[in-house]
């Protein structure tokens, strides 16, 4: 008889130790996880890197052309185009011209700056430039396909917080290509500091 109680007792014992190891035991095996909005975000300042480190090689073929840095009718076409583009994901109109128009802001930075500096230095023709026409914009226009994608996922949390905090705090390690300033940097984050439009592109 005591022995069939000391056998239960011990039964009770190990059930308990069990149940109060447990919760350890998930909370250790459980795995960190980056919250959503973090991951997306950085694809897309990713995307938004990766366009502006084109812009040196397309400041290189302005300058041996002897084109301007600034084309304003090919701009308001690209923006039109942009904007009918993103009509099939449901974005609003004014998010898309905001956002791109900071994006080519931003490119004319770089390139005026690299014109600026050529200027001062005598700088002569560029070999082995990439072409405009063939190389870059495709490269770009890829670009923008696939920042439209990652606009349709964040759009609707420009202006937000904790949202904001975290483009000023990513941007920092992610925005960091060569020629991309202080000021560079605020005129590309600009679309995504500000409240997004709420009305879909026509």
């Amino acid at each position: 008889m005591n022995r069939h109680r000391h056998w239960l007792t011990g039964l009770v014992f190990l059930a308990l130790v069990s149940c109060t190891a447990q919760p350890d035991e998930l909370e250790v095996l459980e795995p960190e996880s980056q919250p959503v909005s973090d991951v997306r975000l950085e694809k897309l300042l990713t995307l938004m890197n990766r366009r502006l480190e084109l812009m040196h090689d397309v400041a290189r073929w302005k300058w041996n052309e002897q084109k301007p840095v600034s084309d304003p009718n090919r701009e308001a076409e690209l923006l039109d185009r942009l904007v009918h583009q993103g009509a099939e994901y449901e974005l609003p109109a004014d998010t898309l011209r905001d956002f791109f128009q900071a994006q080519m802001d931003g490119s004319k930075q770089i390139q005026q700056a690299d014109f600026d500096h050529w200027k001062a230095e005598q700088q002569l023709k560029f070999e082995n430039v990439p072409d405009l026409i063939n190389d870059l914009r495709p490269k770009i226009t890829e670009l923008s396909a696939q920042l439209l994608a990652s606009l349709e996922e964040l759009h609707t949390e420009f202006g937000q917080q904790p949202f904001s905090k975290l483009v000023t705090e990513q941007a920092k390690t992610i925005l960091t290509a060569d020629g991309i300033t202080a000021e560079v940097r605020e005129t590309v984050l600009r679309p995504l500091l500000s409240p997004a439009a709420v009305e879909p592109a026509q």
